[in-house]
């Protein structure tokens, strides 16, 4: 298991430098200079046809790996799509996939925006999904209402949505949960995790011209200014920006 781990870690490692340029940069650019990311369409991920025109940087996976948490707030991973106009794709997973079997238990993780231009580092916006289960734990889905909800942020902190947290109008962004292959395979929970997708309309987010993905936390059911369980990356840590310079 411990072979198991370190490989799936230095492969997370490589991952997330190409994801996180992306979380740096605007969000309706093309590709960088001397950059080529594999993507993942949509179908890869088992998501609906709502999702065919986005294509999806490769995963950041949890850095702390897996089974860092107590199954129901355990994250796996997180990744974007930048390549339809108006819209930001988001998605992330939950490590297991039947923990919130019992009356009122949910799932609840939020995606962390930073839209300041310049960057700050600290979330003006955070979208977040609520899931739980059926009785017989074999399906799950998002709770209706109270699924997704946008809310903006008091711009100070880096792993939460600090107050005032207020929910604001969702505008055109709808978001959907499927099951999805597990991040850390023969190492996470069940053999796949649940996935959580979002198609962010950046009208409701204030039209930004840059929308920085901070991090992906699970969070207290509707407290998302609250001390997160989980974060899939460490909260404030520096993200990679690759300049390329040429000598005449």
């Amino acid at each position: 298991r411990r072979g198991r781990y370190a490989s799936w870690r230095t492969a997370a490692t490589v991952c997330a430098i190409a994801t996180l340029i992306s979380c740096g940069s605007d969000h309706t650019t093309a590709p960088r200079s001397g950059i080529i990311a594999p993507t993942l369409a949509a179908k890869q991920l088992g998501l609906s046809s709502a999702f065919d025109s986005f294509l999806f940087l490769p995963f950041t996976r949890d850095v702390q790996g897996a089974n860092d948490q107590p199954a129901q707030v355990d994250l796996n991973g997180f990744t974007r799509a930048d390549n339809v106009t108006g819209k930001l794709g988001v998605a992330w997973t939950w490590d297991d996939i039947n923990s919130w079997t019992g009356t009122g238990q949910t799932g609840d993780a939020c995606a962390l925006f930073d839209t300041d231009n310049p960057s700050n580092g600290k979330a003006n916006y955070a979208i977040c999904v609520r899931i739980t289960n059926d009785a017989s734990g074999a399906n799950v889905f998002q709770l209706s209402p109270g699924s997704p909800i946008i809310y903006s942020c008091g711009d100070d902190k880096t792993d939460r949505c600090s107050q005032p947290a207020t929910a604001i109008a969702l505008g055109s962004t709808t978001c959907e949960v499927v099951k999805t292959t597990d991040l850390f395979p023969g190492v996470g929970d069940d053999g796949q995790d649940v996935l959580a997708a979002c198609s962010i309309d950046l009208a409701a987010i204030g039209n930004a011209s840059k929308a920085n993905i901070l991090n992906v936390c699970s969070f207290p059911s509707g407290a998302p200014n609250s001390n997160a369980f989980d974060c899939i990356v460490t909260p404030g840590a520096a993200f990679f920006r690759i300049v390329k310079k040429t000598t005449p």
